[in-house]
């Protein structure tokens, strides 16, 4: 019955006790969230070099890393990176475009809940087929 659960009595609270303003952030909030960004994809393609068919990284790894930030320059272009948002442009499409549930994310401190399109996994199988890794 209405009027006798929790429920009655978060939507009675004022909103500014419902959603006090954040002042403690996880990650260091929106600048370690954009530092991860923009730092993670360097990191991948560091790794990605850290072996080629010349070398891989050792037992002296201080000289495998030298060698990996010399030839950093050269896998850094203007294809490279049209390639890479290229990449990012083809997932975006298949969020859009692909079919899948949607699910009502975690309650809010407002109450409401926001909706989220479950297709990850679909995206993942197209991609692999669209590569030609598809089994």
């Amino acid at each position: 019955p209405r009027g006798s659960g929790a429920d009655d009595v978060v939507a009675a609270a004022p909103v500014s006790l419902l959603a006090p303003k954040t002042t403690h952030f996880e990650f260091g909030g929106p600048l370690g969230a954009c530092a991860v960004t923009l730092a993670l994809p360097f990191l991948v393609c560091l790794l990605a070099l850290g072996c080629s068919s010349s070398y891989c990284w050792g037992p002296d790894p201080l000289s495998g890393i030298v060698n990996t930030l010399s030839e950093i320059p050269a896998a850094l272009s203007l294809e490279a990176m049209a390639v890479i948002l290229a990449w990012m442009a083809f997932q975006i499409l298949l969020q859009v475009a692909l079919p899948g549930p949607w699910v009502e994310g975690t309650k809010l401190r407002t109450g409401e809940r926001l909706s989220y399109k479950i297709n990850g996994h679909l995206a993942f199988w197209v991609s692999m087929l669209i590569m030609g890794h598809g089994w």
